[in-house]
C-alpha cells in the first residue's frame, strides 16, 4: 500500500505570541464565566428542593407579579407561605422524617391543593397565616421580626371572615364542607400553638358538630385533613387528661397489616420491654390498660427495629405512617380509659407521656411539658410509701418519665428528681448502693443503672431518653453529695 503524506496547513495569519496568549486567556475566562453561570442556574433550579432556612428571603421577591392572590403578598406573607410549604406541613407527620431526607412524605400532594385554595380564598389564606405565624413564633421559636405580633392581625381577619362565611353561605357540597374544615383546623392549630386551649376547644367542637351530621371523622375523604383534626383533638385531650372528642376509627390496625419482611426489621429484640408492666395484678394494670400496653409494645418493636435503608421510599412512608397513626389510636384509647385506682391513673398518664416523647421522631416536647405538672399532681395525692407497697418499681419508672418530660431546670423537674432519689436509695431498688463512692464516676454509674432499670421491664428508648437519664443521674448525685457535705 503506497504511503500517503498528509499536510496540515495553518491558514490563519501568523500573529505575535502575545496576541495568542491573550486569546487563550479570554477563552479560559469565558469558560469560567459560563461554568459559573450554569452552576448558578442549577442552584436556583434546585433551591425549592433544598431550602435551608424557614425564614429565607431569597425566594420571596416577585411572588405575585400580577397582584391576583386573595391577599397582598408582601415579604411577611410570602415568608409564612414558604415556611408552611417546606417546614410546617412536612413535619406534621413526625415518623416520616427519615423519608423526608429523600424529599418525600405521605401527604406531599396535599399541600399543593391547600396552596391553590389559599391563593383564591381570602378566608383560608388568613387561617393558614394565623397557624403558620403562631407555630413559627411559639413552637419552632424562629427569629423573624417581620412575623412578630402578626398572628393577632391574621387571627382577627380570619375570625371576621369565618363569621361572614357562615352567615352568608350554606354548605351544599362536600368540597364546601372540606374547605370550612380546613379553616377550622388551621384556627384550632393556631390557638393550640399559642396555648389558648379554651379557644382551640371551641373551634374543634365546631368541627365535631359539622361532622356529626355527615358521618363523623371517617367521612372525610382527605386523609391529611382527617389526620390533622385528630392530632388537634389528641393534643387538647392530653393537656387536660380528658377523652378525645373523636373516636379512634382512623386506627390502621395491628402490625400484621403491614406484612413486614424479615429484611425490613433488624434481628435485635428485647424480650424484657414492658415485662414488669404486664406481670402485675389487675388493680394497678387493669385488663383494658394491659391490652393497650401490648399494642404499644408491638408498635414500638416495629419503630425501634425498622430498617428504612432496606426499603424503597414509598414502602418506608407506608410503614412510618402506620407507626404515627397506630400510636395516635393508642393514645386515644389510653385517654378514654377510666381507672378507679389512682396508681393506675398515674401509670396511664406516664405511658401517654412516654408515647409522646419516644414514639415520634421529632418528639412532642410542648405537650409533655404541659402534662408533667398534671402527673406530679396525681402522684402527690397517693400516700408514700404505703400507697405503693409492692409496686415501688412502677412508681420509680413513672417518676423517671415525669422528669424526662418536665422542662429543664423547672421546679417540676426538681420535684421528680427528688422523688427518684428517694426511690433509688430505698431498699426495694437500691440504685445508690456503692456507685457514689467516687464522685467523679457517680453520674456515669448511676445513669447506667437507671437506664438498665428502665430497659428491664419497662419502656425505654435510648435515642430519646439516654440524655435525659444522664441529666437525672447528675441531679441525683449532686443532691446526694450536697446532703453528705451538709451532714459532715
Amino acid at each position: 500500500m503506497p504511503k500517503v503524506r498528509v499536510f496540515f496547513v495553518d491558514c490563519h495569519p501568523k500573529r505575535p505570541w502575545r496576541d495568542r496568549e491573550l486569546d487563550d486567556a479570554e477563552r479560559r475566562a469565558h469558560a469560567a464565566r459560563e461554568t459559573h453561570r450554569k452552576r448558578d442556574v442549577e442552584r436556583h433550579r434546585l433551591q425549592s428542593r433544598h431550602v435551608t432556612s424557614p425564614t429565607s428571603q431569597t425566594i420571596l421577591h416577585g411572588a405575585d407579579p400580577f397582584d391576583t392572590t386573595s391577599v397582598k403578598i408582601d415579604n411577611t406573607v410570602a415568608g409564612l407561605l414558604h415556611y408552611y410549604v417546606y417546614f410546617y406541613h412536612p413535619t406534621l407527620w413526625p415518623n416520616e422524617m427519615a423519608v423526608l431526607r429523600q424529599g418525600l412524605y405521605t401527604f406531599q400532594n396535599a399541600v399543593n391543593s391547600i396552596m391553590r385554595t389559599v391563593v383564591e380564598d381570602r378566608l383560608t389564606m388568613y387561617c393558614l397565616l394565623s397557624a403558620a405565624a403562631c407555630r413559627l413564633q411559639f413552637v419552632d421559636r424562629l427569629p423573624c421580626t417581620l412575623v412578630a405580633g402578626k398572628d393577632g392581625h391574621y387571627m382577627r381577619n380570619a375570625l371576621q371572615l369565618l363569621r361572614s362565611r357562615i352567615d352568608t353561605h350554606c354548605l351544599q357540597t362536600s368540597e364546601q364542607l372540606r374547605q370550612l374544615l380546613i379553616c377550622i383546623m388551621f384556627l384550632t392549630s393556631a390557638e393550640c400553638y399559642r396555648d389558648d386551649v379554651s379557644a382551640a376547644q371551641t373551634h374543634l367542637r365546631a368541627a365535631v358538630g359539622l361532622l356529626e351530621r355527615n358521618g363523623g371523622l371517617v367521612s372525610i375523604q382527605d386523609e391529611n385533613l382527617r389526620g390533622q383534626l385528630a392530632m388537634s383533638d389528641l393534643y387538647l385531650a392530653c393537656v387536660e387528661l380528658k377523652p378525645c372528642l373523636f373516636t379512634c376509627d382512623y386506627d390502621p390496625g395491628p402490625a400484621s397489616v403491614l406484612a413486614l419482611k424479615a429484611h425490613e426489621l433488624s434481628s435485635a429484640q428485647c424480650e424484657t420491654v414492658a415485662a414488669s408492666l404486664l406481670d402485675r395484678g389487675m388493680r394497678i394494670v387493669p385488663l383494658e390498660l394491659r391490652l393497650v400496653i401490648e399494642q404499644l409494645y408491638e408498635s414500638y418493636s416495629v419503630k425501634s427495629r425498622l430498617q428504612t435503608s432496606a426499603m424503597s421510599a414509598s414502602r418506608a412512608m407506608e410503614v412510618t405512617h402506620w407507626i404515627t397513626t397506630r400510636n395516635m389510636a393508642i393514645r386515644n384509647r389510653l385517654l378514654a380509659l377510666t381507672t378507679h385506682d389512682p396508681r393506675a391513673h398515674a401509670l396511664r398518664t406516664a405511658i401517654i407521656m412516654w408515647t409522646l416523647l419516644a414514639m415520634n421522631v421529632t418528639g412532642r416536647a410542648k405537650t409533655v411539658k404541659v402534662m408533667a405538672p398534671l402527673l406530679r399532681s396525681i402522684l402527690m395525692q397517693i400516700p408514700t410509701p404505703l400507697g405503693w407497697a409492692g409496686e415501688e418499681d412502677i412508681r420509680a419508672w413513672i417518676l423517671i418519665v415525669g422528669f424526662s418530660c418536665a422542662g429543664d431546670g423547672s421546679d417540676v423537674a426538681e420535684w421528680f428528681a427528688e422523688q427518684v432519689s428517694g426511690c433509688a436509695s430505698s431498699r426495694s431498688l437500691n440504685y445508690l448502693k456503692d456507685p457514689l463512692q467516687c464522685r467523679q464516676d457517680a453520674d456515669r454509674v448511676l445513669a447506667e443503672r437507671l437506664e438498665t432499670f428502665q430497659r428491664r421491664g419497662f419502656f425505654f428508648d435510648a435515642p430519646v431518653q439516654r440524655s435525659r437519664t444522664r441529666r437525672l443521674a447528675h441531679a441525683i448525685s449532686t443532691s446526694f453529695w450536697a446532703r453528705l457535705a451538709w451532714r459532715r
